[in-house]
């Protein structure tokens, strides 16, 4: 790939390696010093509230100026598929997580930039695109012997993933050998309109997450149901289907979770005090023209 467009998503992904490389460096870890408290960033938006906020003050105005290269990172663009760096990545205590526009993870080391380690997805055939929206830390208070702190990553082709967040294996027992297929109690659908657009939001050892769909796109889209699976086992703890509020799991035998109920695409925000977690949601579908949407659907 080549021309301004590939030259743009390079300087994309030198401009992750730049913006942590100065973070740590001016939150004096440089050097091999201990970091201050609030140093990390272990979800999208900060913390499970999605605050956006660093407790940071070792970069002012009085100082932006002198700001200097500490490293940077290249990223490596898959060839033929529409994609686009649309992650924030993580950090925490001296790695860097990013998540890569093909879905595969890069660890580096914040101090230097090096590379740590990487995860390979392997995408199953799913979506023309493969675009990751994030990843979710947890690290559990119990002490495992699998995993003792993971990434959890809802993956382009419907799937959720938990990594090993020191070595980036997949964590085995997660799961079916690291992996859960998000398709299942959806119904058939056409390849690729079931899509991740958010990273899960991690509350009380639960990593909970909702889907796109393509809402102008199909007249059957879908369930836009939020589901929440065990952040150790991968197991369903629950879900959330609008049209079934009485179905608090998996859909009865031989039925799915209902079609086009609104779904939650946006980022989740929960309060691991209170236990609860706020869902953002659309229209029913069809969101902008809702000619073909029932009585239920359009109560005005």
């Amino acid at each position: 790939m080549s021309g301004p467009r590939a030259s743009a998503r390079l300087a994309a992904g030198r401009f992750v390696g730049l913006i942590a490389g100065l973070l740590m460096q001016l939150a004096g870890a440089a050097g091999g010093a201990e970091p201050p408290a609030g140093a990390d960033w272990p979800a999208y938006a900060a913390d499970a509230g999605g605050s956006h906020y660093s407790a940071l003050t070792q970069i002012a105005p009085a100082n932006v100026a002198g700001l200097k290269l500490a490293w940077s990172h290249r990223i490596e663009w898959p060839r033929g598929k529409p994609v686009a760096f649309e992650a924030t990545p993580l950090k925490v205590g001296d790695l860097v997580y990013v998540c890569l526009p093909q879905n595969d993870v890069v660890a580096l080391d914040a101090d230097s930039g090096a590379v740590r380690w990487t995860y390979a997805a392997h995408l199953r055939p799913w979506s023309a695109s493969t675009i990751c929206r994030g990843l979710a830390y947890y690290a559990p208070d119990t002490a495992l012997a699998e995993c003792p702190r993971r990434l959890l990553m809802a993956s382009a082709d419907a799937t959720l993933r938990a990594i090993d967040a020191l070595t980036g294996a997949p964590c085995r027992t997660f799961g079916t050998q690291g992996v859960v297929d998000l398709l299942e109690g959806v119904g058939s659908m056409k390849r690729g309109v079931y899509t991740t657009t958010s990273a899960p939001a991690i509350v009380r050892g639960l990593a909970i997450l909702g889907r796109g769909v393509p809402d102008n796109g199909e007249l059957a889209n879908p369930s836009g149901v939020v589901r929440a699976y065990d952040a150790v086992t991968g197991r369903l703890a629950w879900a959330w289907d609008l049209e079934h509020p009485q179905w608090h799991g998996a859909p009865p035998a031989g039925e799915i979770y209902a079609r086009n109920t609104p779904n939650a695409w946006g980022p989740l925000s929960a309060d691991e005090s209170l236990g609860l977690v706020f869902l953002p949601t659309g229209n029913s579908n069809p969101d902008y023209y809702g000619a073909h949407r029932s009585a239920e659907a359009t109560p005005w």
